[in-house]
C-alpha cells in the first residue's frame, strides 16, 4: 500500500513538472503586461489541480480500499481518502515547487529524483535497526 502511494506521488512530481515549466513562461509575460501578480498565478495553479488530484484519489482509492481488503466502515473509508489526497497533494505542489526553484526543466528533474530516496527515508516506513547503547 505504502509504494502504491509513494509511486503515485512520483508520478505526479515527474508530469506536472513540464505543464508548469510551460506555464511559467506565460505567466513572465502576462506579469510584466500587469496583468495579475505572483500570488493570483500560485492560487490558480493550487485551485486548478485540486479537482484533478481528487479524481484521481477517488478512483484509485475506489479500485485500492477493496482490493486491499481494508474494514468497509464509512469513517475509515474518508480517512483513508483524505490521507491519500493530502499526500498526493503533498507530491504535486512539491513538483510545482522544484520548477519554481530551477531554471530549467532538465535541472528540477534531477533535483527530485534526487529527493525521492529522502522522502521514503523520512516517512518512517523503513525503520532501522536500533543502534546500541555504546554509541
Amino acid at each position: 500500500m505504502y509504494f502504491t502511494v509513494a509511486f503515485l506521488g512520483m508520478d505526479n512530481i515527474s508530469s506536472v513538472q513540464p505543464f508548469v515549466a510551460t506555464e511559467r513562461v506565460v505567466m513572465y509575460r502576462e506579469r510584466f503586461a500587469g496583468m495579475y501578480s505572483y500570488w493570483a498565478y500560485a492560487l490558480a495553479q493550487v485551485a486548478v489541480k485540486v479537482p484533478y488530484l481528487f479524481i484521481q484519489t477517488l478512483l484509485f482509492g475506489m479500485i485500492a480500499y477493496p482490493m486491499i481488503g481494508y474494514y468497509g466502515s464509512a469513517y475509515k473509508v474518508f480517512w483513508y481518502f483524505y490521507a491519500i489526497f493530502c499526500t498526493q497533494l503533498y507530491f504535486t505542489f512539491f513538483g510545482m515547487l522544484f520548477v519554481s526553484l530551477t531554471p530549467e526543466v532538465t535541472i528540477d528533474g534531477a533535483l527530485s529524483s534526487f529527493f525521492y530516496p529522502l522522502l521514503n527515508l523520512f516517512s518512517n516506513f523503513l525503520m532501522p535497526k536500533p543502534i546500541s547503547y555504546y554509541y
